[in-house]
């Protein structure tokens, strides 16, 4: 029998890794957009054989959903927004004989209990998507919003889970709100992501 290993948290880029690396906690970076961060997690995954992987790091938030820069999201599921048939109002499945998966339930057990929630930080659990391109337009943040019942965008959350699901591991996800997508062409408020980042992952007590 094995010993037992240490969670794996992945973050997208350096910019969440340095936010984080003196916490106890180990740290890897898995790349930015779906195809790296999809190679290099199930990489990491097959090396290191975890007992279970952590994505984290910054996303956007869907209008209509009062989440701010700083908030944090825990997702319950991965939607794969850009997969299908883009029309004008709408995205459909392609041919369901194609086998094509979509989404991927994440299972609260993971979370709904293990996570401590940092005073002053709001956390809210929900659906979040992974998308090829930030939405900069703010028609397609509301009609991917809608459709999906997601709180939040993001561009690696269905690679990593789908990598992990193909590696048998359970995946957990944890996001800080650094945009808002009802106001594509403000700034983005990194560091106070980054800051409430650094504050939830601080009071964890992860074996």
């Amino acid at each position: 029998m094995r010993t037992k290993k240490r969670p794996l948290i992945l973050v997208p880029s350096n910019l969440e890794a340095e936010a984080l690396r003196d916490l106890d906690l180990e740290i890897k970076v898995c790349g930015v957009g779906v195809i790296e961060a999809a190679i290099e997690s199930y990489k990491l995954m097959e090396r290191l054989e975890p007992d279970f992987v952590i994505l984290t790091g910054l996303a956007g938030a869907y209008p209509d959903t009062d989440l701010v820069p700083g908030d944090i999201v825990i997702a319950s599921k991965e939607i794969w927004a850009d997969s299908g048939k883009k029309l004008s109002q709408d995205y459909l499945p392609l041919a369901d004989s194609l086998g094509m998966i979509r989404e991927i339930e994440i299972d609260e057990s993971l979370t709904k209990e293990a996570f401590l929630i940092p005073e002053a930080v709001k956390v809210k659990r929900g659906a979040v998507c992974t998308v090829c391109a930030c939405s900069y337009e703010f028609g397609r943040a509301v009609l991917i919003s809608k459709k999906y019942g997601a709180l939040a965008e993001n561009m690696e959350g269905f690679a990593v889970a789908l990598a992990a699901q193909k590696a048998g591991i359970p995946f957990a996800e944890v996001r800080a709100i650094s945009n808002l997508l009802k106001d594509p062409e403000a700034p983005w408020n990194i560091e106070k992501a980054l800051s409430s980042l650094r504050r939830f992952w601080k009071c964890q007590k992860l074996p």
